[in-house]
Parts: structure tokens; C-alpha cells; sequence
């Protein structure tokens, strides 16, 4: 019996469905029938057919049809709903486990993978009603993530099984119905496979159906015509200036309104366990001043700004000024104000933020080429910066940052599995005791509001 638990316990698959298990725990005390989960459940009584309910939205107001489909019918049963919303977490944690964790490590880093997800703080996400917000954000999340699995799979020649093929079709379809995700996978797959043309100097059919899926989906979106009138009535509702925004003050917008969501939010987590992730690495291994110095900067950069700004702002007014800056939903840089030097300040410390960050994976990993944990980070930021050109790109915060979160716990535990690579154990302790109490924390402040 001992042996068989200790079989049970290194198995990479018992903890993701004891994580499972914990979801639907937590799950099943969730109130889905307040704001938006109330409207669709109102639409699903209220109407018999379903399809006509997702058409009319089509022409009048989001080309999310499938989503608000399955949202509509899921969200007609609660425990439905905590059952497949549990599941998703497993497929999240499935797939990040299958598309970046090394095979022999597996049994190490699955635990990791369930306790880093544990830290994103999901209350905050669901300020528009558990149902809408998991169904809108969290399961094209993970459903984008499994989409992925296919490229891997070819890059390590591996076989796909044949009922695997319309899993990841299903998967893909489903997540490119999200704005951001439709972007993710678009750009992914028609950069690998380019990449694994070059390699194989031939196509593979199923990557080339996937792309093919992934471009139809993204003209679906942008020829949506309840898209134009959302944006229409969202810009007059919300963000009157926005359609008189140039090109480069939407980028810098989606600089500094990104920084902004890190430091106002709780979801600035994310960004601290990386930022905590790269110090520990660099100085474990580095002694020279100059990378000691571009991996403390971020870490200080957030935490200053961030949590500790409120005293700042009793020291150093000034400084502290930039932190209320960030979290002042407005444009800070304008044709208006260009010639003003203070009108720069936000934009450029988002850039040393992003780009120290940056600069500090290119350190871990030495490589520019075929630097996947660089290339995760590139496709999250962009993510973010997507959302700066719509007029929600305030109103929608937190949810829009989701991947460009995610992506940042993902570099983590790359960085976690580079240190137990090169047998850096006391490292590995400290970040996942650090990961283990912020999880804890985060769990209990959910308990604490699902049982109130």
C-alpha cells in the first residue's frame, strides 16, 4: 500500500485531478446570477432558441457566438457550469504541463504548475459574474493553450492520435472566438509554420488546416457587424476621445495603460513572482553588477509603484505622483501635450519596465534564437497591447491583461525548471516556499468571499 501511494503521489497526472477536485470544490459555492451571469440566464429563459439568441448578438453586438452559445446553455445549470469550469482548470494546467515542462520532470514541476495558477487572484477577474467572465477569459485560455499542443507534438515528432485531431479543431475554434486568443493562435501557428517549413521543407496538412481555421475565425471577427456597433456605443458610453486617437497614441496607450492594470490591480502577482523568479536566477548565478542591476529594477520598479506606493507618496510625493499616473485611467501621452516633457515619464518607465524584463530573460536563457520563454512573453505583452485599441480598454480591467498574467507565470516556471536543471535546489526552495504562501493566501481570501 505504501508503494502504490508513493506511485500515486509521483504520478504527473494525480495532482492535476486532485486540483480538479479542489476547483470544483471552490466552485460549486459560487453565486453565478449576479451582473452579467444574470442577463444570460435571463436570455436563456426568457427565449427557447438558443441559435436565434446568438444571431441577433452576432449582428447587434459580439461576433462571440459560440462562447455566448455554450454560455447561455451551461449557465441554465449551476453545477454544470462548476463542473466544466473545474475541468478547464485541469486542461489549463494539462497544457501548460504537456507544452513546456520537460517529460522526466514532470512529477516536479505539475505541482508547481497547479500552485502558480492558484496564485492568480480569479475573484478580482469575475467582477462582471463568475459565469461570463470564465466563459469569456478563462476557457479560451486554456482551450488556446491545448490548441497549441499540435505544434509541439511536430517540432518533437511525435504522433498525434486520431481522435486527438478534432479535440484540437474543437479547442481552436472555440478560443479563436475570443478577440485576443483568435490573435495568439493566428500568430503562433502561422509563425511555426513557417519555422517547421523551413525545418521539414514540407507543410503538414493539419497545421496548415489550423491556420487556415485561425484566419477564417479572425475575418469572422473583424467583419462581425455587431462588433462596429459595440465599439460605436462603447466609445460614446465610455471613452467619447477615443476614435480621435492616433496610431501611436493607442501604442502608447497600450504601454502605459498596461503598467497601470499591474500596478492598481491585485492581478500585479503575476508580475512579482516573475520579477522574483528572475532576481533569484541572476544572482544564483551571475556576479557582475550590470545583470544584477537589470533584474532588480523591474522587481523594485512594481513593488515601489505598486504595493508600497502609498508610502512613497508620503516620502516622495513626487515619485509617488507616477504611480497615481499609471493607475489614472487616461492618456497620458497626446498631440496635445508632445512638446511637454513630463508627458513622456509614463511611457518611458513602461518601456524600461517591459524591456528590463525582457533583457532579463535573454540573460537567463543566453539565446535569442529559439528562445521560447522570450517568445511567450512577446506574444502576452501583445496581447495586452491589442486591448488598447478598443474604447474598453479601461473598463475591461483586469480581464484583458488574463494572458499577458498567465504568460508571466509561465516564464516562471521555466525559470523554475532551468533551476532544476542545474541542480539549484536551494533556489528552488525559496521560490516555491515564496509561490506556495502567495497560493495560500489566495485560496484563502477566495474561501473567505465564496463563504461569506
Amino acid at each position: 500500500m505504501k508503494e502504490k501511494i508513493k506511485r500515486l503521489v509521483k504520478d504527473e497526472k494525480t495532482i492535476i485531478i486532485l486540483f480538479i477536485i479542489l476547483e470544483l470544490f471552490l466552485m460549486v459555492f459560487v453565486n453565478t446570477n449576479v451582473e452579467d451571469d444574470s442577463f444570460f440566464i435571463e436570455l436563456g429563459k426568457n427565449n427557447s432558441n438558443t441559435f436565434e439568441i446568438v444571431k441577433n448578438r452576432y449582428n447587434t453586438w459580439s461576433s462571440r457566438v459560440f462562447i455566448e452559445f455554450i454560455l447561455i446553455e451551461v449557465l441554465k445549470y449551476k453545477l454544470l457550469w462548476a463542473i466544466i469550469q473545474s475541468l478547464m482548470m485541469g486542461l489549463l494546467a494539462y497544457s501548460i504541463s504537456k507544452l513546456f515542462v520537460k517529460d522526466e520532470l514532470k512529477y516536479k514541476l505539475n505541482p508547481i504548475i497547479c500552485v502558480l495558477i492558484l496564485t492568480y487572484p480569479i475573484n478580482m477577474l469575475t467582477l462582471i459574474g463568475w459565469g461570463a467572465s470564465t466563459v469569456n477569459y478563462i476557457w479560451p485560455l486554456a482551450t488556446c493553450l491545448y490548441a497549441l499542443i499540435p505544434i509541439k507534438k511536430y517540432y518533437n515528432n511525435e504522433k498525434i492520435k486520431w481522435f486527438e485531431y478534432p479535440l484540437y479543431i474543437v479547442a481552436l475554434l472555440f478560443a479563436c472566438n475570443m478577440e485576443q486568443t483568435s490573435a495568439i493562435l493566428l500568430g503562433t501557428y502561422l509563425l511555426f509554420s513557417i519555422l517547421l517549413f523551413i525545418k521539414n521543407r514540407k507543410i503538414k496538412p493539419f497545421m496548415l488546416i489550423q491556420l487556415i481555421l485561425s484566419v477564417l475565425s479572425v475575418i469572422f471577427i473583424l467583419k462581425c457587424p455587431g462588433n462596429a456597433l459595440r465599439l460605436k456605443a462603447e466609445t460614446a458610453g465610455h471613452f467619447k476621445d477615443f476614435s480621435t486617437l492616433s496610431l501611436i497614441e493607442k501604442i502608447s496607450l497600450g504601454f502605459t495603460s498596461s503598467v497601470g492594470d499591474i500596478l492598481k490591480w491585485t492581478m500585479n502577482l503575476s508580475s512579482i513572482i516573475l520579477c522574483v523568479s528572475i532576481v533569484v536566477y541572476i544572482f544564483s548565478e551571475y556576479k557582475e553588477k550590470i545583470y544584477r542591476t537589470i533584474a532588480i529594477i523591474p522587481l523594485v520598479f512594481i513593488l515601489a509603484l505598486g504595493i508600497f506606493s502609498n508610502f512613497l507618496q508620503k516620502i516622495f510625493p513626487k515619485i509617488g505622483s507616477l504611480s497615481i499616473a499609471f493607475q489614472t485611467p487616461e492618456v497620458h501621452l497626446t498631440t496635445a501635450n508632445i512638446n511637454e516633457i513630463g508627458s513622456f515619464m509614463p511611457l518611458i518607465f513602461s518601456i524600461i519596465l517591459f524591456s528590463f524584463i525582457a533583457l532579463s530573460i535573454l540573460i537567463i536563457f543566453k539565446k535569442i534564437k529559439g528562445n521560447i520563454p522570450l517568445l511567450i512573453y512577446i506574444v502576452g505583452f501583445c496581447s495586452r497591447i491589442i486591448a488598447s485599441f478598443s474604447s474598453t480598454v479601461f473598463m475591461s480591467a483586469p480581464r484583458t491583461i488574463l494572458f499577458f498574467d498567465f504568460a508571466m507565470l509561465i516564464i516562471s516556471l521555466l525559470i523554475i525548471q532551468e533551476l532544476i536543471i542545474k541542480n539549484k535546489e536551494k533556489q528552488v526552495n525559496i521560490l516555491c516556499t515564496f509561490i506556495e504562501c502567495i497560493a495560500g493566501l489566495q485560496v484563502l481570501n477566495l474561501m473567505i468571499e465564496l463563504f461569506k
